[in-house]
């Protein structure tokens, strides 16, 4: 399983995605719920060579939300720097080529992400270590990963795709759909010293250290 996530990882590296042109519904806005066949919205630099560049506006979040199509294939195309939209967006095409889940939705944040998707695995667990792993392999390791097969769970994270990093209480917002995201299976520990969502022995879902690891230190 390790080997496939590694492979899959360096295949999205090296191919990259670009969704197909027919069938999908068109999204453009601030933050990235964007058209998945619009190449456009990821700032391509050369159209010639398809290089991307970052998004210039680092408050913004990155969501993508896609349903799988069995007559589409969604590892197609040429992906170079990232910005959050993009990491949105591989996270979610990968997510929708595993085995029974048939559709996710991902917002990644300045220092976490949410995948919320649809499946009709018997193995939730399982199902649930695969779709974070989708999104280790490909954000930088500070990130905490949160899952869910909360059938309400792809609308409560939608709602944040017009928010920034600079929303008011946006914090508050984020861990209270967090939370009800931690009642669903998460998977195994990303390591010893982590929990599955990444999150370090003494340190909070805030990315704070707790008062007892201070204390100690």
């Amino acid at each position: 399983m390790k080997k496939w996530f590694l492979a899959a990882a360096a295949a999205f590296m090296i191919t990259g995605c670009q969704a197909d042109n027919n069938g999908d519904t068109a999204y453009d806005n601030d933050l990235g719920m964007r058209n998945v066949s619009d190449t456009d919205s990821y700032n391509f630099a050369d159209k010639t060579t398809q290089k991307l560049i970052p998004n210039q506006d680092t408050d913004q979040f990155g969501y993508v939300r896609l349903q799988k199509n069995e007559n589409d294939s969604t590892q197609q195309g040429v992906i170079g720097a990232i910005d959050r939209d993009a990491v949105a967006d591989m996270i979610t095409r990968m997510a929708v080529n595993l085995p029974n889940v048939n559709e996710a939705a991902t917002l990644v944040t300045d220092d976490k992400v949410l995948i919320g998707y649809q499946t009709d695995a018997e193995g939730r667990f399982e199902t649930a270590d695969q779709v974070k792993k989708t999104a280790l392999s490909v954000i930088p390791r500070y990130y905490h990963v949160y899952v869910s097969d909360d059938d309400t769970v792809i609308s409560d994270i939608e709602r944040f795709q017009n928010l920034t990093t600079r929303t008011n209480n946006i914090d508050s917002y984020l861990q209270s759909t967090i939370q009800k995201m931690k009642q669903s299976p998460q998977g195994e520990k990303v390591s010893d010293g982590e929990n599955p969502n990444g999150v370090m022995d003494g340190e909070t879902d805030e990315g704070k250290m707790t008062e007892d690891s201070n204390t100690m230190q």
